[in-house]
């Protein structure tokens, strides 16, 4: 009997394939980011690869259970190919959380007491920088990492790359930044500002400060944009615009936005303080009147309106240094001259994938080319229900949640189903194309 059980026991197991971590393919992607340096031009996978220990049909269902096995994966991003690859763990208590890369290092924090922050060689995957060897010495020394719950754990380490700093945490929940410049730790005390990664694909987004486009119509849909209002030469179906939310380029785009609005309040001011000097009455709240020269009445209109847009323009930097401004709503494009759509090819469960691009004119919004993704379906996860990946995945339990737009040197990157696509933007053809 117990030769039987083991028999069963053994049949069930042999039944669930077991993959190979560093090559097969990856059931789904954590995240991604992009990295330029003297190393070269790297895209960094953050990769999950289920192991199956279990699965279960019945009534037309089938259930899988099993865990995650992660890795690290840096393709090039010239030509896609896999520059390294590393095994990171499996399951949460080997859990690694990507904070981002830095001068040729991708740098992690580690859920287990003893990894906790360190750094890899984005190069070699090695690691470079361990807890040990950073709580060893310098600005680190003798400081105690706070090790929250897993779902906590990006409110208490961020790496901000336009800034060069990590901010980190310590076990009193008290916040610090790490220069990575100058290898200096001090204290923090004002709220961090952390970037939103959750689905690019939208119906809004901002050109700049405050001109938008927006989408018109229902299946098909014009791109409509303001200041001044002028429409698209064409209309996409089920289309879909696309946010910006790699957090270097977004944050140098705010910070010149904002010493653009700040340049323009003190010309403005400037201007305010000269009209006073020539005409004093100004400054005391005085008034011209129907006898007063004609240039005091002109000053005075002057003043008025100067004063009203100084006023304008500190309520627009007012709101761009609150706690509420959405550093997350700019437009996905190489400038504020284009604009990408994404939308479907038909009206069905398996609709392919295509992209536009379009030129911002004075006249309208024109398309410079379209392109069918090849192999890309709108919507996965309804492809997938019709059974159109049984084939490729049928080794795997495959996630098609992760969706990651970018561009990169005048290529669009994108991380979508489980794949890595490069177009070049000037002609809309595929460079390159990938699974991950």
């Amino acid at each position: 009997m117990r030769l039987l059980f083991a028999l069963i026991v053994a049949f069930a197991l042999s039944s669930c394939f077991h993959k190979n971590v560093m090559e097969d393919r990856a059931d789904d992607v954590i995240d991604v980011f992009v990295y330029s340096g003297k190393e070269g031009d790297f895209l960094v996978c953050k990769e999950a690869v289920f192991q199956a220990t279990s699965k279960k049909s019945g009534g037309g269902i089938t259930s899988i259970s099993g865990y995650n096995e992660y890795r690290l994966s840096v393709y090039d991003l010239k030509t896609g190919a896999l520059k390294a690859r590393q095994e990171i763990g499996e399951g949460l208590e080997e859990e690694k959380l990507v904070l981002g890369c830095y001068d040729g290092l991708i740098w992690m924090f580690g859920a287990q007491q003893d990894v906790g922050l360190h750094a890899r060689s984005i190069t070699t995957l090695d690691v470079v920088k361990s807890q040990e060897s950073l709580l060893g010495s310098g600005a680190f020394k003798n400081f105690q990492f706070a090790f929250p719950e897993w779902a906590r754990l990006n409110s208490y380490y961020m790496l901000d790359a336009f800034a060069g700093v990590i901010h980190v945490t310590d076990r009193q929940g008290r916040k610090f930044v790490y220069n990575l410049k100058n290898q200096q730790l001090s204290e923090y005390s004002e709220e961090w500002r952390t970037w939103r990664w959750d689905d690019q694909r939208t119906t809004n987004v901002y050109q700049d400060n405050d001109r938008y486009f927006t989408l018109r119509g229902e299946p098909r849909k014009f791109v409509v944009g303001s200041r001044p209002e002028r429409k698209s030469d064409k209309d996409y179906l089920n289309a879909q615009l696309l946010l910006d939310n790699d957090p270097v380029r977004t944050a140098a785009l705010i910070d010149k936005e904002r010493k653009l609005l700040a340049a323009k309040i003190a010309l403005t001011q400037d201007t305010l303080v000269k009209l006073e000097q020539r005409f004093p009455f100004l400054k005391e709240g005085k008034y011209p009147n129907w006898k007063s020269p004609d240039a005091e009445r002109v000053a005075y209109n002057d003043y008025r309106t100067f004063g009203r847009e100084k006023d304008d323009l500190e309520r627009q930097m007012e709101r761009m240094n609150g706690a509420s401004f959405d550093v997350n709503n700019r437009i996905l494009a190489p400038d504020t001259n284009h604009i990408m759509v994404l939308h479907a090819n038909e009206i069905s469960d398996t609709a392919g994938l295509m992209c536009s691009y379009l030129s911002v004119e004075p006249s309208g919004l024109r398309e410079l080319w379209t392109l069918r993704i090849p192999g890309m379906y709108y919507d996965p996860a309804k492809a997938d229900q019709r059974g159109v990946f049984e084939t490729v995945f049928s080794e795997g339990n495959p996630e098609f949640r992760f969706q990651r737009f970018t561009y990169f040197k005048n290529m669009l990157i994108m991380v979508y189903q489980l794949s890595i696509t490069a177009v070049d933007m000037e002609s809309g053809k595929v460079l390159w194309q990938r699974p991950i």
